[in-house]
């Protein structure tokens, strides 16, 4: 939910955040599921970004496009490296299982809509209820994260998110540095074990 909200903000130029110390105490199990959800999330991603692993890989990122001649990233290539790793990590998970997609997906489309709006009221974002759940559902519905697994759309993704840090947008030739980028940072994540979250 910390992921789509942050889409959804991108998206709409609204910045709309949940957190997690100041939810309001759950009247129903539904909104009480989300809640820990939101909670574990937030867990998840601090124990992920203070890890070696994350240290390691994204310097490495960084030390092959250092390698390559592009013109794409006179800006915040850290920021770049960051989320790179993150979808990078996705795609490989998919491409070694892709029932992992299916499973996401499977349960996403098992949410109800208004479930999710009355969730966001009950937070006090009632102006966002609504556009947050229209969202969520057009996300499930585009089964967006199956778009990893083609190089295009792949591309384009890292394009769009790389324009948004004020870069400017890929040429050919950055294109065709890019590919080379993610097939060689693919077959060091093949063979590094990814770090293990133990609650």
């Amino acid at each position: 939910m910390p992921d789509i909200l942050s889409n959804y903000s991108k998206r709409f130029g609204e910045k709309v955040r949940l957190n997690p110390s100041k939810l309001k105490k759950a009247n129903t199990k539904f909104i009480e599921s989300v809640s820990i959800g939101v909670q574990q999330h937030y867990i998840v991603d601090g124990f992920f970004h203070d890890s070696d692993y994350f240290d390691e890989m994204t310097d490495e990122i960084e030390q092959i496009i250092r390698k390559h001649d592009f013109n794409c990233f006179p800006r915040r290539l850290f920021a770049f490296s960051h989320v790179f790793l993150e979808l990078m990590m996705d795609r490989v998970l998919l491409q070694n299982d892709l029932t992992l997609g299916d499973g996401l997906y499977g349960i996403l489309e098992k949410v109800d809509e208004q479930n999710i709006k009355q969730y966001f009221e009950f937070q006090g974002l009632d102006s966002y209820a609504s556009g947050i759940a229209s969202h969520l559902l057009n996300f499930t519905n585009r089964k967006f994260l199956y778009h990893y697994l083609d190089d295009e759309r792949f591309s384009s993704i890292l394009e769009m998110i790389n324009s948004g840090f004020g870069n400017p947008v890929f040429t050919n030739k950055d294109k065709n540095e890019l590919k080379t980028v993610i097939y060689t940072f693919q077959e060091i994540l093949r063979v590094k074990d990814f770090p293990i979250f133990t609650s």
